[in-house]
């Protein structure tokens, strides 16, 4: 109990290279914020250049940000509805995030 393992990699043929695919298209997370409310968290969308905010703690996805050219690899809350994302590809940019509760349905 309370004693975290590494599992070794055992797995080999079609799934190494399936894992090493998905890999080279987006290999995990990081950058991870929360915001000072600790209603939203930020983090690297499906495309590793792009930003995702989400609902906490229901993880509903509440808006995406492209605008990168390389992934993220930072993200800062500046206050509960802005947010800096910082790429490799060395630019900073600020973002306005909608509330959670905003419901673009109701049009």
């Amino acid at each position: 109990p309370g004693r975290v393992a590494p599992v070794p990699p055992s797995f080999g043929g079609a799934a190494r290279r399936t894992a090493r695919t998905r890999a080279a298209d987006n290999c995990g997370v990081h950058a991870l914020a929360l915001n000072p409310s600790r209603a939203l968290f930020a983090t690297g969308a499906d495309d590793p250049r792009d930003v995702a905010v989400f609902a906490s703690p229901t993880a509903r996805c509440v808006a995406v940000m492209p605008g990168h050219r390389d992934w993220v690899f930072g993200l800062d809350w500046i206050a509960d509805d802005v947010l800096a994302s910082g790429s490799r590809d060395a630019t900073v940019k600020l973002w306005r995030v909608p509330s959670p509760d905003d419901d673009d349905d109701d049009d």
